[in-house]
């Protein structure tokens, strides 16, 4: 069977995407990337990764709402390659990767997996009419899709206005085999933080570096990249403790997991999408047996608190961010135990290997219908 998962994202890296990639090409199908090489470092027109494709459009584009006028480009690329290519099934990532993909599916009759990272209408700071009128364009494209993925079961509340049957979870969970690979622990008498991940508006990350910067053996790694990468280096230049890696492999990032002590993910809550936000950062931390700090306010901060794998306080908090880090900190016992819940939550619930056989299930029922 031919796949073609279709990504409005540079793919360098797109750690959702290319485990569910791997996992059915492992699973003896020909799987194709169609990503979009929109912003971030130059990369290559066509890549061979592991046992997949990845064709990129080569557009650079801004982020933010100014995208908009670049999707019709997006959206004709990636219709001609539907169009020409030959192929079994497509996978679309997203109401901006839907659309294009939607419409050729149906007029070669061929079946659609609408995977949903996030919802555009709860991504963007809309206003309440166009915010409206975009829940509405996706929710009605989502009615003929031959099945959805959420990346969380609270996201189903997202979907609320359709009747959907063929609806499955598959969580962000990382590959235990890069544990495995990459273990490793903290062999310096500092205390390391770390994060990885997207440096958006909406992503609080110097709240946590103002919170501890008086405290000298506590030492940052941030790596990704985004709208704050200036902000970074300019608190980098005044302060040595806080290292900015830039964008590294995710090989990088689990490695780094392993060798840091705590790790944190703060989601503006006034941005509707992040209440469901169930990132990368926190089943990174549970794999590695690692504790997390979260803001209340998101899907995040209730597996926190229900699995005890890492501690909740309010967004944009200094006080009690500091509190929290230096509880954990200056209490090894605790700290062990709150990485000790992560990784036996992880283990239990949100283990690749489980969605891995979610995600072929889902092919194995579009196939015999």
């Amino acid at each position: 069977m031919k796949i073609i998962m279709v990504r409005s994202h540079p793919i360098n890296p797109d750690v959702r995407l290319e485990k569910e990639a791997t996992t059915l090409s492992n699973a003896g199908n020909e799987v194709v990337i169609l990503g979009w090489g929109r912003y971030g470092s130059k990369v290559k027109a066509q890549e061979i990764r592991r046992n997949y494709y990845i064709h990129r459009f080569q557009l650079h584009a801004p982020l933010g709402y100014k995208i908009f006028f670049f999707l019709p480009l997006w959206w004709i690329y990636v219709s001609i390659w539907l169009l020409k290519e030959k192929w079994d099934v497509v996978h679309a990532a997203d109401l901006d990767c839907l659309i294009p993909s939607l419409i050729i599916s149906k007029f070669l009759s061929r079946p659609i997996i609408y995977d949903i990272f996030d919802f555009y209408s709860d991504q963007i700071a809309f206003s309440p009419t166009i915010r409206k009128i975009v829940e509405s364009i996706d929710c009605y494209f989502m009615k003929h899709v031959d099945e959805i993925i959420l990346v969380d079961s609270s996201r189903i509340h997202q979907i609320k206005q359709g009747n959907y049957k063929n609806v499955s979870i598959i969580y962000n969970s990382p590959p235990k085999e890069l544990a495995d690979k990459l273990r490793t622990s903290n062999q310096s008498e500092n205390f390391k933080i770390f994060f990885a991940g997207g440096l958006s508006l909406d992503r609080d990350i110097s709240s946590i570096i103002k919170a501890c910067g008086d405290i000298t053996d506590i030492f940052f790694e941030i790596a990704g990249y985004g709208p704050r990468v200036a902000e970074l280096l300019n608190i980098c230049k005044t302060n040595s403790r806080v290292q900015f890696l830039g964008e590294i492999n995710y090989d990088t990032v689990i490695l780094k997991s392993f060798q840091a002590d705590l790790l944190f993910a703060f989601y503006d809550p006034k941005v509707p999408n992040n209440f469901y936000a169930s990132p990368n950062k926190l089943f990174e931390a549970m794999m590695c047996g690692k504790p997390i700090l979260v803001n209340s306010g998101t899907t995040m901060a209730k597996i926190v608190s229900e699995e005890n794998c890492g501690l909740v306080v309010p967004y944009g908090d200094i006080p009690s961010i500091r509190e929290a880090v230096l509880k954990i900190k200056n209490d090894k016992h605790f700290q062990e135990k709150l990485g000790k819940n992560g990784k036996r939550a992880f283990e239990r619930t949100f283990n690749w290997n489980i969605m891995e056989k979610r995600l072929i299930k889902i092919y194995q029922r579009i196939l015999t219908r």
